[in-house]
């Protein structure tokens, strides 16, 4: 009897786990599985079904998945058609892993797909989004934060120790974006109707640059441009913000009594009627600290 070679035993081995993956009864520990995510994170999950995902890197995939989220003091639900989570190796020297999540046909409208891996000297994330319905984003309550659909496609690579090593890119698109109304504490923000919005943004050298950002278009209740940068730091607080927002509101929004909040606010900033202009220079530390009061009258 020949002794068999190095490749059939590598053969072999393979479709062994092959079959194993395809085989192995992830039924009977969905609820361990779902109970185990629900612990670490305090994200609740139900599914129809749940599968090993065999091509690529090793992952599980479920059908007809509901998720429940927290966010701040409230909760996001989605629901999709089908979900696929991977684990994989970002790097090899040194190894990172890297985590990978993608929903497929959101119920409300929409495909999303965020990978994400951290190290040592920094973290990799990669959000793409199309044709998402932003409805399904806002947290649970009596108005939605905001209507309309994103495209969304972003990767960035952070080095929280030497900033000048952080490079990446991203492009979002929205359209007919409109900000629901809002009760903030008693401040009263009425409806705004954005239409199309769309921005891109680059990082090299550590520096953030706005390559373009524009807002709204002349059906708009409000229409503008943000320009400028953000200088980052190893300690995050301390990256400087230097922007530039040029807005224009339109005559039927400034005369609407439900826009008196906005339009009061912005009266600080203006340049003529209807056109308004501002400016900020400060770390996030200090915006945190004290956001109104560093906001600047532009030219």
């Amino acid at each position: 009897m020949q002794k068999p070679k190095a490749s059939t035993i590598l053969m072999g081995i393979g479709i062994f786990f092959v079959f194993l993956m395809i085989r192995f009864p992830l039924q009977n520990l969905k609820g361990m599985i779902f109970g185990q995510i629900y612990k670490a994170s305090g994200i609740y999950i139900i599914a129809d079904d749940i599968y090993p995902s065999i091509f690529g890197w090793p992952g599980i995939g479920m059908r007809n998945v509901s998720i429940t989220a927290p966010f701040g003091s409230t909760e996001v639900d989605l629901e999709c058609r089908k979900l696929i989570a991977r684990a994989g190796i970002a790097g090899l020297f040194p190894p990172t892993p890297s985590f990978s999540l993608y929903m497929k046909e959101l119920k409300k409208g929409g495909d999303l797909y965020v990978r994400f891996s951290q190290s040592k000297t920094g973290m990799k994330a990669a959000i793409e989004a199309s044709q998402l319905n932003l409805v399904q984003l806002s947290p649970s309550g009596p108005n939605p934060f905001a209507t309309g659909t994103v495209d969304l496609d972003s990767d960035i690579s952070l080095n929280t120790s030497n900033p000048s090593l952080t490079t990446g890119e991203a492009t979002i698109t929205f359209k007919d974006l409109t900000l629901g109304a809002q009760n903030l504490q008693g401040i009263v923000l009425s409806e705004m109707k954005l239409g199309n919005v769309k921005g891109e943004t680059n990082i090299k050298g550590g520096v953030a640059s706005i390559a373009t950002f524009v807002i709204g278009d002349a059906k708009s209740d409000l229409q503008g441009n943000l320009s400028g940068d953000v200088r980052l730091d190893p300690e995050w607080n301390r990256s400087v913000l230097n922007l530039a927002l040029k807005l224009h509101l339109s005559d039927s929004y400034i005369k609407n009594p439900d826009s008196a909040t906005v339009t009061s606010f912005l009266n600080t900033f203006k340049v003529s009627e209807g056109n308004y202009s501002i400016k900020l220079n400060a770390s996030i530390e200090q915006f945190n600290q004290s956001s109104i009061l560093l906001l600047q009258k532009g030219p």
